[in-house]
This record gives C-alpha cells, structure tokens and sequence, in this order.
C-alpha cells in the first residue's frame, strides 16, 4: 500500500526511501495491483497500489521492498528469471494474483529496466 508516512511505511516492512515510480494512463483499469519481482529464483510481492476509478491520467512513487535494477516480464512464464518484475493483479477477491498485461502500460516495454529510486522528493 502506499503510505504518506514513513514511519508507517517502516512499519509495516517498507524502506523508508525505496520507490519505484508508477504512470498510469486515462485508459488505465481501477484495480489494485501488485509489484512482483523475482529475487533469487521466487516471486515475491515487494509493494502494491490502487489505481484510483478517474477520469484523470496518475504518476506516483510506489514503496518497494527490494532494490533493483529489474528488467520488465513480458508475461508470467518470464517471471522465472531472476530479477524479472511486473504487476499482478486478482479477477476477484478470492482468486490467486496473476500477472497483469498493464505491466507493459505502466512499467515499461518488456526488457526495459526499473530502477529503484532511493529518496524520493516531491517533484521527481
């Protein structure tokens, strides 16, 4: 989730200056998703948001858990390579998070590296 305060980001397992920056377009589906990377061989789900129903255009830091650089997946079978990152998102609430094609809209085209941004400042 995404925290105005850092102690409360602390607390509940973010770094405090760890980010990676998210745009989204007009188009872009309402949804919760889930930043997924592969760190040492695992999925693991290093930091989420909501992309609002509006009718405007986002651009947002997004606390993560874990330092890049990642390289973005072009789907789940890609998902295997170390490093790897990409949005999950659910169907519904009960259903298992899967990969999301918004990946490509908001993290970059497949290949593209994601930094992690280390002190993020208003404005950046």
């Amino acid at each position: 989730m995404i925290f105005a305060d850092p102690a409360m980001a602390a607390a509940q397992g973010a770094p405090n200056d760890d980010h990676i920056i998210l745009s989204w377009r007009l188009s872009a589906k309402p949804n919760k998703y889930l930043i997924v990377a592969n760190l040492d061989g695992a999925k693991a789900t290093i930091g989420e948001f909501v992309v609002p129903r509006s009718h405007f255009a986002g651009r947002i830091p997004v606390p993560v858990k874990a330092r890049g650089p990642f390289t973005v997946a072009d789907g789940d079978a890609a998902m295997m390579v170390n490093g790897r990152i990409a949005l999950f998102s659910k169907t519904n609430p009960n259903a298992a998070a899967t990969y999301d094609a918004a990946t490509l809209e908001m993290l970059g085209d497949a290949g593209s590296k994601v930094s992690v941004v280390t002190r993020f400042k208003a404005g950046e």
